[in-house]
């Protein structure tokens, strides 16, 4: 999956930054989302689940493969 969480507000950065490939920005928004307390889904602009927390993931009992891609529509 990919992100569509905004990177842009990142300072320009060198090739020993996380943020400097896509997959260290991924595990760092991971990283971000993985420290909220409460279930949280992360959304794209389709509705469609980009990422979970951990909690989230913790509380409903599903998987990554389980959440991630899918409409936000079928969890309700």
């Amino acid at each position: 999956m990919h992100s569509d969480i905004d990177t842009a507000a990142a300072p320009a950065t060198g090739g020993d930054s996380p943020l400097a490939s896509a997959a260290g920005r991924r595990t760092l928004e991971q990283a971000i989302v993985d420290t909220v307390r409460d279930p949280l889904l992360v959304l794209d602009g389709e509705f469609r689940v980009v990422t979970a927390s951990r909690s989230y993931y913790s509380a409903f009992k599903v998987n990554r493969a389980e959440t991630e891609g899918r409409l936000f529509a079928v969890f309700l």
